[in-house]
């Protein structure tokens, strides 16, 4: 049992170590390790969308609306 254990667990950390290189890789390949990019290419808040529920784009997905409970409740301006 125990064997079967540390292959489980040895085969989560090789896939987490696979990707954790790849992004390295990918950020290392497009030479900004130790640039930030200009700010021409850096997104406001503004240009994200979320003034109205119909001109939301896709961040929505990771924002949330803004009727949800917790922006209803919990995140309310003081």
């Amino acid at each position: 049992m125990r064997i079967i254990l540390i292959v489980l667990i040895v085969l989560g950390s090789v896939t987490a170590l696979v990707e954790f290189r790849r992004h390295i890789t990918g950020i290392y390949n497009a030479g900004t390790i130790l640039q930030t990019p200009a700010k021409s290419q850096v997104m406001s808040v503004d240009q994200w969308g979320l003034s109205t529920e119909k001109q939301a784009t896709i961040i929505l997905q990771y924002v949330g609306s803004t009727q949800a409970p917790f922006f209803e409740l919990m995140a309310k301006e003081p």
